[in-house]
This record gives C-alpha cells, sequence and structure tokens, in this order.
C-alpha cells in the first residue's frame, strides 16, 4: 500500500470527521422526528364503523329443490302414572 504523506492524513482523518459530524447530526435529526410521531401500535381504534362493503349487488337465486325438512320435534313423555 501506498505511504500517505502528513497533508494527506490530516486531510483525509479532517474529512472522516466532517463525514461523522454530519451522521451524527442526520441521526440526532431523525430520532427527533420519531419522538414527535405517536407509536403507530398504540393509536386506538377509529370510533366510527365501516360496514362492510358489499361485492355482490346481484339478486341471489335459490337453486334446486325444497330445503331440508325440519327435525322431528321430540314429544314430551306423559308424566309417570303415579301408584
Amino acid at each position: 500500500m501506498l505511504a500517505l504523506n502528513e497533508q494527506q492524513q490530516r486531510t483525509n482523518s479532517s474529512v472522516r470527521l466532517h463525514f461523522l459530524d454530519h451522521l451524527v447530526t442526520i441521526i440526532a435529526t431523525i430520532d427527533e422526528v420519531e419522538d414527535e410521531q405517536p407509536a403507530r401500535h398504540c393509536e386506538p381504534p377509529p370510533t366510527h364503523h365501516h360496514p362492510p362493503k358489499k361485492y355482490f349487488l346481484g339478486k341471489r337465486r335459490k337453486r334446486g329443490g325444497p330445503a331440508m325438512p325440519p327435525p322431528p320435534r321430540r314429544r314430551l313423555l306423559p308424566p309417570p302414572p303415579e301408584t
């Protein structure tokens, strides 16, 4: 590797310091902006309710025969005869 003279080394280190200073400033600005915004996961849900979207807007037709007959009703047993 080529040996750098003192002037180049000083220039490089000052450029590095300048760049790092910029980075620190940018990161600090980002932190401030993030602190100003409320955290998204802490927001309460909206109070107004959106009705569900209707995707089917045509008339529904019944197809086929009659629906299944209802199950037979259970009859109450007569009370047992008293002896």
